[in-house]
């Protein structure tokens, strides 16, 4: 539990009875020979409120309306709230540890090191940031507002349609899961955020229930149409089979974990957590590191080093907010379908060994078709349709996320990828091009990485690919819900 604390400070020698010190209050220092005589000094003192206002005064004011309850119940001058669950009074220790201290107390001391005004100067300094976070808005916060306010309006239109049609449903449904998202973003947002908080658990847990098997017939049909996949694709709704790079899945099982150890990633100088596998590896290949890239990203390499190509195995999806994402330096960016199709999956096996080939390459200079413009009829090639914008040197910031499951491109898949990647060029008739992959890790709770998120793990840990292979749907996630999304194969070289 983390605790905040206030700037009441004892001062203390051998020998000598100690001091309270209260800065900002008259009777600043209070001399005390025991704990019972400074108990005694707090449960007057937390009664009156001008020596609460004194303390608050080095408390950021987001704790002001509870410490202030705290100290009414030390002081006895307020009778402590109703118990959370009446059925269960016990629980409410659980609850309001807080408050149980305050009636039994108890102080929380924190002993330390330096100068005492050097420690107030340090919290006020902190307090200052954290009111200014409260009182601040940043233009990420008006931009969420504002589309959460659009997403609210859009379901109230929707209300009365989607009683009576199925696609007014599914729309208000992406709607739903729209609001979630915005939600948990607000909630990470600088602050405290607690109404952010709340909100965002609230509509999570209202999108789960959607997971649980429907009660009503009408509601079962409804989600039926949305699971089942249609004859021409291979699956791009908000919830789909295993052979498309759209939007994931939201149920899928854990991964059972795996030991891992702090490790120098080869010639950087950033320490990132791996494990090994080795078990599928024959023995005549490298075995195959697996690096925690942050929270969100695993990154797969050989025992050998960093390769220079890396291949991004995930599903992919932009919304009508999503912004562009600026191009590496010295990076080659190879996608495998046009901006708003979704694909299908080429097989990643396909992609290390250049059997699939790519629809275009990006830079930071320009655009480049990978086969000529006549194959793509009645596609009009232009930047947005390759890069997803017309923004020289840009990319559209594709939402990523988890691809692999337990049943389809396992870990185990990967290491085997990779590994052969790696081989040496005396055990195939052609040498084989080294190609590292990345994949996305399930964090539940938190928002999609994008593509602008993945740029910024690789530059702070000091990586750097030439040629980055995105693999991964770049539909609109309303039009993949819909199942109005065009579909792309990518063709063999």
């Amino acid at each position: 539990m983390e605790h905040q604390y206030t700037g009441l400070l004892i001062l203390e020698q051998p020998g000598k009875p100690k001091v309270l010190y209260q800065p900002g209050y008259p009777e600043a220092f209070i001399e005390f020979t025991d704990g019972d005589a400074l108990e005694r000094y707090l449960n007057l003192k937390t009664a009156q409120p001008d020596w609460r206002e004194a303390v608050m005064r080095y408390v950021p004011v987001r704790h002001h309306q509870r410490l202030d309850y705290l100290f009414k119940l030390w002081g006895g001058v307020q009778a402590p709230g109703p118990p959370v669950s009446i059925l269960r009074p016990w629980t409410d220790a659980l609850y309001n540890p807080d408050a149980r201290k305050a009636l039994h107390h108890s102080l929380c001391e924190k002993k330390l090191e330096g100068s005492p005004f050097g420690y107030l100067h340090q919290l006020l300094k902190q307090n200052s940031l954290a009111d200014a976070e409260e009182q601040i808005v940043t233009s990420a916060q008006v931009s969420l507002a504002y589309w959460t306010d659009r997403l609210h309006h859009l379901q109230r239109l929707l209300v009365p349609m989607s009683l009576l049609l199925t696609p007014a449903f599914l729309t208000s449904l992406a709607a739903d899961v729209g609001l979630t998202a915005l939600s948990i973003a607000s909630a990470n947002l600088p602050g405290s955020r607690y109404a952010e908080k709340n909100q965002a658990l609230q509509a999570t847990l209202s999108l789960g229930l959607l997971q649980l098997g429907p009660q009503t017939p009408r509601l079962l049909r409804t989600l039926t149409k949305i699971v089942k996949p249609a004859g021409h694709t291979a699956g791009a709704s908000l919830v789909l089979s295993g052979g498309s790079r759209g939007s994931s899945h939201l149920g899928a099982r854990p991964l059972k974990p795996r030991h891992t150890r702090l490790e120098k990633f080869f010639h950087t100088d950033a320490l990132l957590k791996r494990w090994t596998i080795t078990s599928i590896v024959s023995p005549g290949l490298l075995p195959v590191h697996a690096w925690k890239l942050g929270r969100r990203f695993l990154l797969w390499t050989s025992d050998r080093g960093q390769a220079r190509t890396l291949v991004v195995s995930t599903h992919g999806y932009y919304t009508p907010w999503t912004a562009t994402v600026k191009i590496p330096n010295g990076t080659e960016i190879r996608t495998y379908a046009p901006h708003g199709y979704e694909l299908v999956d080429p097989k990643l096996h396909r992609i290390v060994n250049k059997n699939a080939r790519p629809f275009a390459i990006s830079n930071t200079k320009e655009n480049i078709l990978m086969y000529p413009v006549a194959a793509h009829e009645p596609l009009l090639m232009t930047d947005k349709i390759i890069a997803g914008t017309s923004l020289p040197g840009r990319l559209k910031n594709y939402s990523l996320s988890k691809f692999q499951t337990t049943s389809y491109e396992t870990y185990d898949d990967i290491a085997r990828v990779v590994g052969d990647s790696n081989a040496s060029p005396l055990k195939g008739w052609l040498p084989p091009t080294p190609m590292d992959v990345l994949t996305v890790r399930n964090r539940f709770g938190k928002t999609p990485p994008s593509l602008s998120d993945l740029f910024n793990s690789l530059s702070t840990q000091g990586i750097h690919y030439d040629r980055v292979l995105l693999v991964h749907c770049r539909c609109a996630a309303i039009s993949a819900l819909l199942r109005r999304t065009p579909v792309y194969h990518p063709p063999a070289t």
